[in-house]
C-alpha cells in the first residue's frame, strides 16, 4: 500500500503504510490506526455483518464488531447451556440478571410492577372502606338518633377513608406512593388502625421499590460498557520482523480528553488444540523432519477453544503493562518459542496432516498446558533469526498455523475512570483474517502549526 499523503496525515486518517523489510530504520513509535475502515462507518446491522463472516468460513469471532468504524461492542457470541437457567438468573441472582436485560426491558419491568402496586393496595384500601365491620349508619342533619334508620340516615365508612370506588382507590393509592399529603375531611381516619397497617406497608413499598429502581437504572445508565466504546483499536493487527525477530503489533488510542487511570492491558490467544491420537505416536517419531503424510483414517484429538495468555514486551507485562492513554499506544508481544502464535516443529492440522518445518527449535510448543509462561527475551541468550529464505518461511508456517488452529487474540484493556471511579474493561479481539504481514503504521499525531506574524510572535493554529 502507498505511504500516507499530507492530506490523510493532516485528517487524521489512518492507513498501513507497507515495510520494505529494512531493519535498521524501522521504528515502533509511529501512532496512527491501522486501516481504521472508515467505509464502515455507516453502521452495518449486526446479523449482516456475522453473515459476511459465515460466508468467509470458519466460525464467527467470539466478540463482535458491530459498533461503528468496526470496532467492538465488547459482545461476547458465547452461547451458554445451563439445565435449569431460570433458576439460577431469576432465584439466586435476579439483581444481576436485570442489570444484563436490554434497557427498554428494565424500564417495562418496573412499569408493569409499580401499576401492580399500586392497584394491589387500591383493592385493599377499597375493601377497607366497604367491608361491613367498618361501615356504620350515619343519621342525617336533624334527625334524632333513634330515628336514624331508613331514609332518615346514610352509609359512611367508620374509618373515615371517603372511598366510595375503584377510581377513588386508585387515586388515594398512587398518593400514598408519591405523597402523604391527603386531601381528606379526616386523615387520621377515624383512629382506625387498619388504614394505618396498610398506609404504612404500602410506604415501606414504595421506599424499597424506589431504591432498587434507582440503584437499577443508575447501575444500567452508568455501566462501563459505554464508557469503554470511546477506546478505539486498529481494525488490523500487524506481523513485522524487527531485527530478525518476528513481533505481533496493533494499535490503541482514547478518544476523550479525560483518560482511564492506572489503564493496562492484557493479550490472550484462543486457539483449537490438536494432537495426534496414541496409536500414532510411534509413526509421527519415525518420520523425517522434511516430509509431510497424510492420515485419512483417523482425525486428531480436538480440544476446542483453550485460553492462552500471551507475555507482552511494550508495555512490559514483568511492570504491570501499564499505558499512558492521553497518546495512542503500540501494544507488541514477540513472536517466540513461547508464543501461541508459534508453531511447534510438528504439528497437525484439522485434517490429520502432519506438518514438519525447521523453523522452530522445540519440538512442541512451549506455550503448550501446562508449561511456564515465559519470554525468551527474559532468558541470558537470544538466538536471532536471519535470513529470507527462513523468514518467508517462517510467514507461511505461522500463518497456516493460526488459521488452521482458529486463532483468535482477545485484547482487554482495564482502568479507572476519573469522573466517576468505576473499573472499565475494554474488549477487542483479532482473528487469523485480521492479521497482515509486513506493514507498519502511519503516525495520526502531529504537532500544532505555528503562524509567524508580523511582530514576529507565533501563534499556533
Amino acid at each position: 500500500m502507498p505511504s500516507a499523503d499530507k492530506e490523510s496525515v493532516r485528517h487524521r486518517t489512518p492507513l498501513l503504510q507497507g515495510n520494505n523489510q529494512d531493519d535498521d530504520t524501522v521504528s515502533l513509535g509511529t501512532c496512527s490506526l491501522a486501516e481504521f475502515s472508515t467505509h464502515t462507518a455507516n453502521r452495518t446491522s449486526r446479523r449482516k455483518y456475522y453473515k459476511q463472516q459465515m460466508q468467509l468460513g470458519g466460525n464467527t469471532r467470539m466478540l463482535d464488531r458491530s459498533a461503528g468504524y468496526h470496532q467492538s461492542r465488547g459482545e461476547w457470541r458465547i452461547h451458554r447451556k445451563i439445565p435449569d437457567k431460570f433458576h439460577v438468573y431469576w432465584f439466586q441472582d435476579v439483581f444481576h440478571t436485570i442489570l444484563n436485560l436490554p434497557t427498554w426491558r428494565i424500564f417495562a419491568i418496573m412499569f408493569v410492577a409499580y401499576l401492580c402496586i399500586v392497584t394491589g393496595f387500591a383493592l385493599l384500601y377499597l375493601l377497607i372502606a366497604k367491608v361491613n365491620m367498618y361501615v356504620v349508619d350515619v343519621p342525617i342533619n336533624g334527625s334524632s338518633d333513634e330515628a336514624s334508620t331508613g331514609e332518615n340516615s346514610v352509609t359512611k365508612s367508620y374509618c373515615g377513608m371517603d372511598i366510595d370506588n375503584f377510581s377513588e382507590a386508585m387515586y388515594f393509592s398512587i398518593s400514598t406512593m408519591t405523597t402523604i399529603g391527603y386531601g381528606i375531611s379526616d386523615y387520621y381516619f377515624g383512629d382506625c388502625w387498619t388504614p394505618f397497617a396498610a398506609v404504612f406497608m404500602q410506604v415501606f413499598t414504595a421506599l424499597t421499590f424506589n431504591a432498587v429502581a434507582i440503584g437499577v437504572i443508575f447501575q444500567r445508565l452508568s455501566r462501563g460498557q459505554n464508557r469503554a466504546t470511546t477506546v478505539v483499536f486498529s481494525d488490523k493487527a500487524i506481523i513485522r520482523r524487527i531485527k530478525g525477530k518476528l513481533y505481533f503489533m496493533f494499535q490503541l488510542c482514547e478518544l476523550r480528553k479525560h483518560q482511564l487511570v492506572e489503564a493496562h492491558v492484557r493479550v490472550y490467544c484462543v486457539r483449537h488444540e490438536r494432537e495426534h491420537k496414541e496409536s500414532n505416536d510411534v509413526e509421527m517419531r519415525k518420520e523425517s523432519s522434511s516430509s509431510n503424510d497424510v492420515d485419512e483414517e483417523e482425525e486428531p484429538d480436538t480440544c476446542y477453544f483453550q485460553t492462552h495468555a500471551m507475555r507482552l514486551q511494550h508495555p512490559d507485562d514483568a511492570l504491570g503493562g501499564f499505558l499512558l492513554m492521553a497518546l495512542p499506544n503500540v501494544v507488541v508481544h514477540r513472536l517466540d518459542k513461547f508464543s501461541p502464535l508459534m508453531p511447534p516443529a510438528k504439528w497437525t492440522d484439522a485434517s490429520g496432516q502432519i506438518h514438519s518445518w525447521n523453523g522452530s527449535d522445540c519440538s512442541r510448543s512451549s506455550a503448550d498446558f501446562p508449561a511456564l509462561l515465559k519470554r525468551e527475551c527474559d532468558e541470558d541468550e537470544e538466538k536471532v533469526i536471519v535470513g529470507e529464505n527462513q523468514f518467508a518461511q517462517q510467514q507461511e508456517e505461522i500463518t497456516k498455523f493460526i488459521k488452521d488452529r482458529e486463532s483468535e487474540l482477545v485484547v482487554l484493556i482495564e482502568g479507572i475512570d476519573e469522573i466517576t471511579g468505576s473499573t472499565i474493561q475494554c474488549r477487542h479481539s483479532y482473528r487469523y483474517d485480521d492479521i497482515v504481514w509486513n506493514h507498519t503504521f502511519a503516525p495520526c499525531v502531529l504537532p500544532k502549526q505555528r503562524k509567524v506574524q508580523n511582530n514576529g510572535s507565533c501563534t499556533s493554529v
